[in-house]
């Protein structure tokens, strides 16, 4: 705990409840998953000798009916054990054993797992829709991926995409511009761009995939500061969470009078200001107050492995929400974890072909950059993370990798093709060495993790 706490000096209260958060939600997601094969298994009649939490020695444990549970000394996973899982252990006359079930029901009993963290995702999103509403995917882009095509060509993050190849994209319009780009796949395409306030012109060619390489931001942004990097100049000028701007002025120049929903005009006004004074009126428990601040400059590098200096934005605008019905939130719920579900599958390709840099975090760096996510971008951002966390350990679950239940469900497969079952003693040491490599990979991310808190970093952008 000591190493995710790792600013005790300037930590408060709400790192404190987004940190206990994160914990408390990662262990709900392991509980999940296991859960998930505790039922369908129950239901198809498996009896469970162990459900548990955790790995290595038993700290806890109570047997109720037929079924011990347990909590164990290593907090990284779980497992639920079932009668008959190894063949050798299975009678031919027990009717609990998983190996004397159908095909169909073993499947789906190793497949309940990642089935249970999707459901699970698929709630999360559609609570935050139907209860909070949903922002909209905009043509904006988030932050782009090196080596990819939009980098390349010389794209940054805050661009807005007007028109791809003519057509033209109102601002809101960002999946129409998903499928623009997708549907052009090794194409080149002309994008016009509105780079705060400049229009500019650029050609690229999507990825074979249909990718060009930015995360897709949302919005519309309000004028109300959601979050506000500590020791920023914007701190240092007086501005608060919860702040409403109801102005904007350069120095010198004319001043800018914003709707509610003009957070996007906002953030633009102050990344064309050269670094110029910036002069707000400040909406603050119903009285305006007047306050200043000089931007900062950030080094980025650019496609030409230069680096250029831009302005840091240091707060982050809250979102404005459109509320939706109980049959359009489920629908968009279900949409949502499709579209984070497409985004793995495309990634894996990319990332054995070395188009992405392979980033490796592990439940240390996860604690923390939940942490950070609800820190710079606040509650809903934090919600969402906590669900796409879901559709990983779901997707990855389903990975043929050796110990996870991919691998368990190939075998099952390879086994009803040739009318009989893998070698247990061959699929048991496959598993093993499997655990191992995974065991050992945790070890070292979490050394990762360890290094990236004691140099202030995270996974997440700020």
């Amino acid at each position: 705990m000591l190493l995710i706490l790792y600013n005790l000096a300037g930590i408060t209260p709400q790192d404190i409840g987004y940190y206990a958060g994160a914990i408390f939600l990662f262990g709900i997601m392991i509980m999940a998953h296991e859960a998930g094969h505790f039922f369908i298994a129950k239901k198809v009649g498996i009896r469970i000798e162990e459900f548990s939490f955790g790995f290595g020695p038993k700290i806890i444990s109570r047997k109720r009916g037929e079924t011990t549970y347990s909590w164990r000394a290593v907090p990284l996973g779980g497992f639920v054990h079932m009668a008959g899982e190894d063949i050798e252990e299975s009678e031919a006359n027990d009717t609990g054993s998983f190996q004397n079930k159908s095909f169909f029901a073993r499947i789906i009993t190793i497949a309940g797992g990642p089935i249970m963290n999707y459901m699970m995702a698929i709630l999360i999103f559609f609570l935050l829709f139907l209860l909070i509403g949903q922002p909209e995917h905009t043509t904006e882009l988030g932050q782009l991926r090196p080596g990819l095509p939009a980098y390349e060509a010389g794209l940054k993050e805050g661009d807005i995409i007007l028109s791809i190849n003519g057509e033209k994209l109102e601002y809101y319009e960002g999946m129409k511009m998903r499928k623009l780009i997708h549907s052009n796949a090794g194409k080149e395409v002309s994008l016009e761009v509105n780079r705060n306030g400049k229009i500019l012109q650029y050609k690229l060619k999507p990825t074979s995939e249909g990718q060009i390489g930015f995360i897709m931001r949302l919005g519309p942004y309000s004028t109300i500061l959601e979050s506000i990097v500590e020791g920023s100049p914007e701190e240092q000028g007086g501005l608060k969470k919860g702040d409403q701007i109801l102005w904007v002025m350069l120095e010198g120049k004319e001043r800018k009078n914003l709707n509610y929903n003009e957070g996007l005009l906002l953030m633009q006004t102050i990344r064309a200001s050269g670094g110029k004074k910036i002069i707000l009126g400040v909406k603050r428990d119903k009285e305006e107050i007047i306050l200043s601040f000089n931007p900062a400059f950030k080094q980025v590098e650019s496609s030409s492995k230069d680096y250029e200096k831009e302005i840091s934005l240091n707060f982050y605008p809250r979102y404005t929400y459109i509320r939706q019905n109980v049959v359009n939130s489920m629908s968009d719920a279900i949409s949502e974890v499709w579209r984070l579900t497409n985004a793995f599958m495309f990634a894996i390709p990319m990332l054995i072909r070395k188009e992405i840099p392979l980033d490796l975090t592990g439940p240390v760096g996860i604690v923390v950059a939940m942490r950070d996510v609800g820190t710079y971008r606040g509650i809903y951002d934090y919600i969402c993370f906590a669900a796409t966390l879901n559709i990983c350990i779901g997707f990855f679950n389903l990975l043929p990798i050796p110990a996870l239940d991919g691998m368990r469900i190939v075998f099952l497969i390879i086994g009803a093709i040739r009318r009989k079952t893998i070698n247990q003693r061959t699929e048991g040491v496959i598993h093993y060495v499997g655990f191992a490599f995974l065991l050992l990979l945790m070890l070292f991310v979490t050394y990762i993790d360890i290094q990236r808190i004691w140099r202030g970093e995270s996974i997440i952008p700020r």
